[in-house]
């Protein structure tokens, strides 16, 4: 009778404890996993639902534009909320019930917060489970959040209307002009009308405050856009100056304080409170033959030499001028203690009697004294030269070169701009276009009149030219140092649209805008921002090389300052 061997009955009994070992184990495991599938399924649904969430609560941020009235644009911010998620989550694919979008938009309440309107959504779905069910565990309720933050936005558009904004481009059908004011009319319907602030500030050799900072913006500030005409100088200063000046008087802190600058050129214009010329001094001709008398208004026609000219024969109110008689032949005088040509609060006056505030112009194709300096002009809505009182030299009709006369009116040109700015800085020497440097011009050095000594030239192309830059870059530095309202200042270049030379200048450009560096699209190197500062805000250069790409320029500051506003 056979035998079991006792290894062989210990081989079964092996077998035995092994199989109750792996049933033990599937008892256990099997939970432990159909856990981890329910889990993980949970998860990915909740991952999807907070995808989801956020999507539409930054898409309802981002379409507040849409629509006139607040009203309007919660009831579009809500819906594109909900078209957002929608398109992101679809609960039955997953086997999800039950599933809702709850979206609350409200506006802050700390000081810090009230102008920004804060984005919620609120996500719910019942996920179903699978061997849960073993515990009677049939659903998860998920819950998640999605919030999205959209700050006021004050933006200051400012738009250069200057006469080589006419320039028709090669292929291009449309001025300049034309293509600026089509650009910018788009560019202002990517904010929201009734929260937002927008106002519209053109330049030319004066400033226009053509629509003044309204939150009702729509469709007026696109009617003022339709009605610019391009004509004169470039003036940048007294555009950006006002532009400042709109978000000063507008004083909010919490909201987003935007300044956008828009030039095809360099700055060529200037406004200062002039003091008229008292003395008899010596400087560059002005192009302009005697008249009578001759000793009033001697001959000027040289304007590469120096030519000594008479006090101002600017009148006063009264008809007086400064020096009596029909001839002037004492540099001593007699003078009229009474000629006060200026009264302040006139037009024309400046910060004293004797201060004559307009804009001077420089114009020629090369910056020496054959070129010429124009004015003066009136510094605020209109390009016309100075009316009253009369009889200055810039204002002799007989003349054919009678705004370049101004030379012989101003005495010089002051140490600030009419709003403060200096005119020294970063511009001391005139290099571009051409390579002459006039060291040494900029300033009177030896001039008949020792108390001109040490001031700026105002018949030196170069030198006005020089003061313009100044005054521009240094307004720019007074904007970005605001620490309380933190404007931004973006900037963009239009090229292609000066064959002379005298197009758009790409470190004033980044200076303005505190970008650290950019490429120079005439020499093809990088441009280093010298006085980049990164403690204070950052804003953006944009060049657009032909009309053809001005309106991706305008679409991509709008789109900048739209993701700073979140």
């Amino acid at each position: 009778m056979p035998t079991i061997s006792s290894s062989r009955r210990r081989r079964s009994s092996q077998g035995g404890m092994m199989v109750l070992l792996v049933a033990a184990m599937l008892m256990f495991l099997v939970p432990v996993i159909g856990l981890v599938v329910d889990c993980s399924l949970i998860y990915y649904i909740r991952a999807r639902l907070t995808a989801a969430a956020d999507a539409a609560a930054l898409a309802a941020a981002r379409s507040l534009n849409l629509g006139i009235t607040v009203a309007d644009q919660n009831a579009n911010a809500v819906a594109r909320a909900r078209a957002f998620f929608d398109a992101n989550y679809s609960g039955p694919q997953y086997g999800a019930k039950n599933t809702n979008l709850n979206v609350t938009l409200a506006q802050g309440t700390t000081p810090a917060t009230q102008k920004t309107l804060y984005v919620t959504t609120q996500a719910q779905t019942d996920a179903p489970t699978y061997f849960m069910n073993i515990f009677n565990i049939s659903k998860v309720t998920i819950r998640v959040d999605g919030q999205a933050a959209r700050r006021n936005i004050n933006l200051m558009l400012v738009l250069d209307r200057s006469g080589s904004m006419t320039n028709t481009q090669p292929g291009s059908m449309s001025t300049a002009c034309d293509t600026m004011k089509s650009a910018a009319k788009n560019f202002v319907t990517y904010f929201a009308n009734n929260r937002d602030r927008l106002a519209l500030v053109t330049y030319e050799t004066s400033y226009y405050l053509t629509f003044a900072a309204n939150s009702n913006f729509n469709p007026g500030i696109s009617t003022a856009i339709d009605g610019i005409s391009c004509s004169g100088g470039t003036n940048i200063s007294s555009g950006l100056n006002q532009a400042y000046s709109q978000l000063q008087q507008i004083g909010e802190p919490a909201a987003l304080n935007v300044i956008v600058l828009f030039t095809d050129g360099q700055p060529t214009a200037l406004t200062c409170d002039f003091p008229v010329k008292l003395k008899r001094d010596s400087r560059y001709g002005d192009g302009n033959s005697s008249a009578s008398p001759t000793a009033l208004y001697p001959s000027g026609s040289s304007m590469t030499s120096t030519v000594t000219f008479p006090p101002s024969p600017c009148k006063d109110p009264s008809g007086d001028q400064w020096y009596k008689g029909p001839s002037y032949t004492n540099p001593a005088g007699p003078y009229n203690p009474n000629w006060q040509p200026f009264p302040v609060g006139s037009t024309g006056a400046g910060a004293s009697n004797y201060t004559i505030r307009g804009a001077i112009v420089y114009a020629g194709s090369t910056p020496d004294p054959t070129g010429y300096v124009y004015g003066l002009y009136n510094w605020s809505g209109s390009p016309t030269p100075i009316s009253t009182p009369g009889g200055c030299a810039f204002q002799q009709s007989a003349w054919s070169n009678r705004v370049n006369a101004v030379r012989r009116d101003i005495a010089y040109i002051p140490d600030t701009d009419a709003w403060g700015n200096s005119t020294t800085g970063f511009r001391t020497n005139w290099v571009f276009p051409s390579p002459t440097n006039f060291t040494g011009r900029d300033k009177f050095t030896s001039n008949s009149e020792s108390s001109y000594n040490g001031h700026i030239r105002p018949d030196n192309p170069a030198s006005v030219g020089n003061a313009a830059y100044n005054v521009t870059d240094n307004q720019g530095s007074r904007i970005r140092a605001d620490g309380n309202l933190n404007p931004i200042i973006y900037t963009i270049g239009l090229g292609g649209n000066d064959s002379s030379g005298y197009g758009v200048d790409t470190e004033l450009l980044i200076r303005l805008a505190n970008v650290q560096n950019a490429l120079d699209p005439n020499t093809a190197s990088v441009i280093n921002n010298s006085i980049y500062n990164a403690a204070q805000p950052q804003g953006l250069y944009v060049y657009a090389p032909n009309t053809v790409q001005l309106n991706q320029a305008f679409a991509l500051i709008a789109s900048s300052v739209l993701r700073l506003s979140r």
